[in-house]
């Protein structure tokens, strides 16, 4: 929707070139696409019929391509009462290409970190959840071997370190362990006539009397 303004008889209007921020804000409201805060800090030359926006940035192609020029003449149109050509160019000197330049340096630069702080972080969450994973695997492992083996399970409660010791009594009286010497003597009969005899062959006996345990009731250790 255009807005046609008509002064009465004897109105005083303000120079375009003191209304101009007022103007691209206006354009701004009604055509956001065409990206017309572009043309904000720009300055402009005001002649007979013709306005000359001399942009310190780049952009005056992009702005031309939208035809953002053709809809600054009509809406200067309505609220001037005079038709004006609006002609946008770039009036770039040295210094201000060398602020763009580091100014687009540093906005690449800050880009490239959040990147790079994004993919550590996503390392650091992938890493805690690898071991959170892996301790979860090794408790259910433990779980699975202690129910497999309840007797193992029963001695880890008590490291060896802190075992309980052995109370005394008939079931703890055994003389030998394994694997310990023990004495013993051989009582031979010797016959009256070993003089005679060519071999004498001495054979320990041992009956199966003799092979029976004691067995005595271990306490249950808690």
């Amino acid at each position: 929707m255009h807005i046609k303004i008509k002064y009465a008889e004897g109105v005083r209007k303000k120079p375009i070139a003191d209304e101009w921020e007022n103007i691209v804000c206006l354009m701004a409201h009604k055509y956001p696409l065409m990206k017309p805060l572009l043309l904000l800090k720009s300055q402009i030359e005001v002649t007979e019929n013709q306005i000359n926006v001399y942009m310190k940035i780049q952009g005056a192609d992009f702005l031309k391509a939208r035809k953002l020029d053709r809809e600054l003449e009509s809406v200067i149109e309505n609220i001037f009462g005079k038709k004006y050509i609006v002609n946008i160019e770039e009036r770039i000197n040295a210094e201000e290409v060398l602020k763009q330049k580091e100014k687009a340096k540093q906005v690449q630069q800050k880009a490239i970190e959040n990147v790079m702080r994004e993919a550590m972080e996503a390392q650091r969450m992938a890493a805690e959840k690898q071991a959170q994973n892996s301790g979860e695997n090794v408790q259910n492992n433990h779980q699975q071997q202690s129910h497999q083996n309840p007797s193992t399970q029963n001695y880890e409660q008590y490291p060896a370190s802190e075992m309980p010791p052995i109370p005394e009594g008939v079931y703890n009286d055994a003389d030998y362990a394994i694997g310990d010497t023990v004495p013993y003597t051989l009582t031979i009969h010797v016959p009256a006539n070993i003089a005679k005899m060519a071999t004498f062959k001495v054979v320990d006996t041992v009956k199966a009397s003799q092979l029976q345990a004691r067995s005595h009731p271990f306490p249950h250790l808690p």
